[in-house]
């Protein structure tokens, strides 16, 4: 070891006491405040400047009813209160004519897989026209039996009915009356 004596540069002798900042003889830092009359102002250090926009309110958050979110997803839940939108977006038929929702039929989400798989089974003999309240229809199809053509139809009715999607099937064969394919 020897004497040397330390050195002055080192970085780990103890720091000399920071020096206060000056005070700003102007006032606070730029940035926006407030003005007192209930407003926000900017000051940029020497002087205020233009006052705050007023903060848009936030956009309401849209709700759906509780048993809306069960229509989509094949879910057995509480009925609607009404039909879901048409899957054109529109609410008026394909003539121009605005759709009366008061005249619609009860939306029920699982008559669509009722009515295939009746229309799959059962088709020969019309089940499927019957349970849709297609009476003449369902007649036809017993008719059509004797030839041997019904059974061919409510197989592919049945596979066109599974198909669709809820609301698709409601507006074609429920709200429209589509009575075939």
């Amino acid at each position: 070891m020897t004497n040397d004596p330390p050195n002055d540069n080192w970085p780990n002798q103890v720091p000399a006491a920071p020096t206060p900042a000056a005070p700003n003889p102007v006032g606070p830092v730029a940035g926006w405040y407030p003005d007192g009359s209930g407003a926000t102002r900017w000051w940029d250090g020497t002087q205020w400047g233009q006052v705050a926009p007023a903060a848009a309110p936030a956009p309401p958050v849209p709700t759906a009813p509780a048993a809306a979110a069960s229509l989509y997803q094949g879910s057995t839940g509480p009925f609607s209160a009404g039909p879901p939108p048409p899957p054109w977006g529109t609410w008026s038929w394909a003539n121009g004519a605005p759709i009366d929702r008061n005249r619609l039929p009860h939306y029920d989400s699982s008559k669509k897989v009722t009515a295939g798989i009746l229309a799959l089974l059962l088709g020969g003999i019309g089940v499927h026209k019957f349970y849709l309240g297609y009476t003449t229809e369902g007649i036809i199809m017993i008719l059509l039996l004797f030839c041997g053509i019904s059974p061919i139809i409510g197989l592919v009715e049945g596979i066109i009915y599974l198909t669709k999607s809820d609301p698709e099937f409601y507006w074609t064969y429920e709200a429209a009356q589509k009575p075939w394919f």
